[in-house]
């Protein structure tokens, strides 16, 4: 994707995450060479983590309306009001300008961020409007690119639920592999894309509750109480 928009404009870094509420945002995708790769990596994992609440569109990424199909950020690292966060996230990595995409798809927001290095011109209007025809495409190439990161991962927890020899809970006396019904598999591969109870309703077309008795059920046949248990166990039975 860095490749195909510098046909287009100089470019120097892209990176791409999803929101997560109030603990902050999950690294989908970095790429480009401003920064060493190793530095960038680092540094956006601690963005993440704690210094995105100085970011200044995460109000706009909190309130985001999901019928609106994306937004178009424009930034100026002079009205950052942090001066620590302006001097580690760009004046060190050499960062000189960003156009932020921010865009809802498939129950998530997604923010990407296109960077220009600090010897380079700053995005024109026109570029900014280029951007923004392209938006529908890049929307489309990031949301498919997070769903081929989770294809590894769903493969081991369908595995794991398929080779699943342990007894369900609720009847200990019988023995034989652990079966999960055909909507309990949908929703534990839904979960572990990313989705959250309210997008599966809304994928599956079925109510919040009948969504939450399913996933109950299959914490229990597998033998966890938690999204990340489900995660640890299909990690270390793999």
């Amino acid at each position: 994707m860095l490749k195909f928009l510098q046909d287009y404009m100089p470019m120097g870094q892209i990176t791409g995450m999803v929101y997560r509420g109030a603990t902050g945002f999950e690294p989908v995708f970095l790429a480009g060479d401003i920064s060493p790769p190793r530095v960038s990596s680092n540094l956006e994992q601690i963005f993440c983590e704690r210094y995105f609440r100085l970011d200044p569109n995460l109000t706009t990424i909190q309130n985001f309306n999901p019928h609106d199909s994306f937004r178009i950020a424009r930034f100026d690292v002079r009205t950052l009001p942090s001066s620590q966060y302006r001097s580690v996230f760009w004046q060190r990595q050499g960062y000189g300008d960003k156009c932020s995409l921010i865009f809802y798809r498939e129950g998530r927001v997604f923010y990407c961020n296109f960077y220009r290095a600090i010897n380079t011109e700053h995005f024109s209007k026109s570029e900014y409007q280029l951007i923004e025809r392209l938006a529908p495409l890049l929307s489309s190439l990031i949301s498919h690119h997070y769903r081929l990161t989770k294809t590894e991962q769903l493969s081991k927890v369908i595995a794991y639920a398929e080779r699943s020899q342990q007894p369900a809970q609720h009847d200990t006396k019988k023995s034989g592999p652990v079966t999960l019904s055909p909507r309990e598999n949908m929703v534990l591969q839904l979960l572990l894309t990313g989705l959250n109870n309210e997008a599966i309703a809304l994928d599956q077309k079925l109510s919040i509750n009948t969504v939450k008795v399913y996933r109950k059920r299959l914490y229990k046949k597998l033998g966890v109480t938690s999204l990340n248990e489900l995660y640890a166990k299909t990690l270390r039975d793999d």
